[in-house]
């Protein structure tokens, strides 16, 4: 979905079209009316791809990505019937940057919110570098202000050269393709016009000098070793000049052109240009990596509450391979993760043994005894709730400890979990427990135990690893008796670190934690799916976590710092007791 907009050039048309060439299918929304390119133009363009096709009304809604090129998108710019599909935004910066799955920044921009992956690893390099140093004199300098030159910037430089002379120097001027007036030819011998070049890239290095506006040529000036400097059409384009570090006329698109041609060449002949240029030659990276491999490297989600199903909610962080969202409901409030990684199996044996001792120090068969021990905890604040229970499902019960504790308590334990050694190692080393291989989902209680309800469900740290909780509150509710007891725990989003290094603690959740609670949103997700008498039990208490910067870490010892983080309750994890009502 490429920028098709009157005045906002063609480089996001020709880019889209560029990594299109190497994808199995081409296909093409532009929207159509007054204010967009007409069909012969945008149809000229898609003439180098196999099988393009182009849509400009009635798009279905069965595609499976969609890559929004549009510079700056509002609102309702893509159909209510197409926001259930993945987007992929590049360099947007329209008001859809806050809410968009996942961001592209392959332009340096001015936004506040950085985005999930920046540089020019996609950018389509020229096929050869200038050999030759950077000198301070040119002989041919190519003027190209884009396909479409909304400014008309190059109009005003072809009226300003006429036939004046300058020793030593040779114009090229650009005609875009979607030019609205053609440009008359020039009488003036040391000046050319050149007309809708196919591989312009190609033909910078060339040159030894390229007058251009910020955009996309301004970076293939740079990426083929050749000067660059820019006039731009607006202050927005200046502003992204100077964060760029590109050597640019201020104000250019308010001044005549005889002023900007002076300006021009007594800037560039200046050893501060000169130095400039050499400079950002080695500011910037362009290591090309082919778009359609990294395509091929993710798994595309929608930016789609978990819990209400809520979208266009807005961006609290983003990092590479994930986005963190706020729901924006008041009755929900929750921070979920779009995770745009390749889904692996998580929860083989290496999670328990391998993975654990990494973490804890030791295996989770060796924590058994200790894993236990809290268990027993649990299961009398889960009595303080409510004495007459007399039956418990463990939901992701592992190898059974947290079983073990419910029976040694005078229960009835019943456990499910996905991994299968988990469950054998319950079934031939536990006694007078029951348990299941069996997803929550999947899970018919009947089935595998003989009885409909429970008296008591619990899920210790592991309601964040459900992709889509919703439907998981929902189930827990039918399988629980009315006045039963639903525990849980998770990490802590208030915690000390969540409070206090929220960067570092969302960089650093783990992949698989696909929902974010706290107090306050736990509180009011409870009370929607019908839970009353919540009650909170913090812990994770991690003092060494305050961080340095904050000057209470460097004043208080650790003893000092425990007791802080017990009166405001930073505990990095949480427990929750709650009964359903009935």
């Amino acid at each position: 979905m490429p920028s098709v907009q009157k005045g906002n050039g063609t480089g996001h048309l020709k880019r889209c079209i560029e990594w299109s060439r190497s994808l199995p299918v081409q296909n093409f929304f532009c929207p159509d009316g007054d204010l967009y390119f007409s069909d012969e133009k945008i149809i000229d363009l898609l003439k180098i791809c196999k099988s393009p096709v182009l849509y400009r009304s009635n798009l279905n809604n069965d595609w499976d990505l969609i890559i929004l090129d549009n510079r700056n998108t509002k609102p309702g710019y893509i159909p209510a019937d197409m926001e259930h599909i993945p987007v992929i935004a590049i360099d947007e910066s329209g008001e859809y940057r806050n809410t968009a799955p996942y961001i592209i920044d392959i332009l340096p921009g001015l936004h506040k919110m950085l985005p999930n992956q920046q540089g020019l690893s996609f950018f389509q390099l020229p096929e050869k570098r200038k050999e030759t140093k950077l000198e301070s004199e040119f002989l041919d300098i190519l003027v190209s202000f884009g396909g479409e030159d909304p400014g008309k910037l190059t109009e005003t430089l072809l009226i300003a050269l006429g036939d004046r002379t300058f020793p030593h120097t040779r114009w090229t001027l650009v005609e875009g393709p979607f030019f609205t007036t053609p440009l008359a030819s020039s009488s003036n011998s040391d000046v050319r016009m050149l007309k809708s070049p196919e591989n312009l890239k190609n033909l910078l290095r060339h040159y030894d000098l390229v007058i251009t506006s910020y955009g996309i040529t301004a970076f293939e000036a740079v990426a083929s070793n050749t000067p660059v400097i820019l006039i731009n059409p607006s202050q927005y384009h200046d502003k992204l000049s100077h964060n760029a570090f590109i050597p640019y006329i201020p104000k250019g698109w308010k001044k005549k052109g005889t002023v900007l041609i002076n300006q021009l060449l007594k800037v560039v002949r200046t050893e501060h240009f000169a130095d400039q240029n050499t400079v950002i030659q080695k500011k910037y990276d362009f290591s090309e990596k082919p778009f359609k491999n990294w395509l091929e490297e993710i798994s595309p989600v929608e930016n789609k509450c978990p819990l209400c199903g809520s979208r266009n909610n807005p961006c609290l962080y983003r990092y590479n391979h994930k986005s963190y969202f706020t729901c924006s409901r008041k009755d929900c409030g929750i921070i979920y993760l779009v995770n745009f990684s390749r889904k692996t199996d998580l929860y083989k044996s290496s999670y328990f043994f391998d993975d654990y001792k990494k973490q804890y120090g030791k295996t989770y068969l060796q924590d058994f005894e200790h894993i236990k021990q809290s268990g027993i905890k649990r299961i009398r604040r889960i009595l303080k709730q409510k004495e007459s229970i007399h039956s418990i499902l463990d939901v992701g019960c592992a190898f059974g400890p947290f079983l073990e504790a419910a029976k040694e308590e005078g229960l009835n334990a019943f456990g499910i979990d996905v991994t299968h050694e988990g469950i054998a190692y319950i079934i031939e080393h536990l006694e007078n427990v029951s348990a299941d291989n069996v997803s929550l989902q999947d899970f018919d209680p009947l089935k595998s135990f003989g009885r409909k309800r429970f008296d008591a469900i619990t899920l210790w740290y592991v309601i964040e690893h459900f992709q889509v909780t919703g439907p998981v509150l929902d189930k827990i509710s039918s399988l629980l008796e009315p006045g039963g007891v639903f525990a849980f725990s998770t990490p802590n989003g208030k915690g000390v670190t969540g409070r206090l290094n929220r960067d570092k603690f969302y960089k650093e959740s783990p992949d698989d934690h696909f929902t974010v609670w706290d107090r306050k949103s736990a509180k009011k997700i409870l009370k929607k799916y019908g839970y009353h008498n919540i009650r909170f039990h913090i812990t994770g208490y991690h003092p060494e976590r305050i961080p340095w910067k904050l000057p209470i870490r460097k004043i208080f010892n650790r003893t000092v710092l425990l007791w802080i983080c017990k009166i405001f309750k930073l505990g990095d994890t949480f427990e929750i007791y709650c009964r359903r009502k009935g």
